[in-house]
């Protein structure tokens, strides 16, 4: 109950009692008095004293909590180092041009020697490969010897290499292998103890070569040196070689290119 309304009650039973009093007899006057103050007490303290007001309790302040933040430090990404790399070596080696076969170059008189010595031996048969542009010639002989006869391979420029004046051979001042015939070098070959099976026109070591990116002909020249055989091997212009010798069967393989 309110203030106001307490106040009001109050006010309307003091009323009534002096009201009743003023209306009564002069006895019970006084009794009504007492009467009415001990209810006017009565109301006032069971129902008319202030209502408390309630206390707002604030909500308390969340603590604040440090909290350390770490620092990062963002490097630059260093470059990247440069490896340096060979180049990838070429799989195939383009024709050779034949605007170039009067222009010796560094790998004429260049020569590969090995085999060994000790054995005599046979030549089976002669063969020429051609294939991605590159020539091979295989030499096979026929015993199964451990090693390969004593050999040497010697490029030589047929434009610059003039042959001496002797008996079968041209006048002086012409070329020994005419770079019309034989193109521009040729690889002279010589085998140490080693003898042809068969005849050389029957073994095909004097004729000329079609359709091969390098070698023009083959034929058989003279050594001078008892059991050493002398094979010429024509070229379009100078050219690279390397020489491998195989075994089962004994071949000596050139890879001209």
């Amino acid at each position: 109950m309110d203030q106001p309304s307490c106040q009001a009650i109050l006010f309307d039973v003091q009323s009534k009692l002096i009201w009743d009093a003023d209306g009564g007899d002069m006895a019970n006057d006084q009794a009504r008095k007492w009467f009415a103050l001990a209810l006017a007490v009565g109301i006032f303290v069971s129902g008319c004293t202030s209502p408390e007001i309630p206390t707002v309790t604030p909500a308390p302040t969340p603590a604040l909590t440090a909290t350390a933040v770490s620092t990062v430090t963002v490097l630059p990404t260093p470059a990247p180092t440069a490896t340096a790399t060979a180049p990838p070596m070429p799989t195939t080696m383009p024709p050779p041009s034949a605007t170039s076969s009067a222009t010796p170059i560094p790998v004429v008189g260049k020569s590969i020697h090995g085999g060994a010595q000790g054995n005599t031996w046979h030549l089976r048969e002669v063969r020429i490969l051609s294939a991605a542009g590159r020539s091979r010639i295989i030499f096979e002989l026929a015993e199964p010897y451990p090693a390969t006869p004593a050999f040497t391979v010697t490029e030589l420029s047929n434009v610059q290499v003039i042959a001496p004046r002797t008996a079968g051979t041209p006048a002086q001042g012409e070329p020994a292998f005419p770079a019309g015939i034989w193109g521009a070098a040729r690889l002279e070959v010589t085998l140490e103890q080693v003898y042809l099976e068969r005849s050389v026109a029957e073994m095909g070591l004097d004729r000329p070569v079609t359709n091969d990116p390098f070698v023009t002909r083959i034929g058989t020249v003279a050594t001078n040196i008892s059991g050493t055989l002398g094979i010429v091997i024509g070229l379009q212009v100078p050219a690279n070689f390397e020489v491998t010798a195989l075994r089962q069967p004994n071949q000596l393989v050139i890879d001209i290119q």
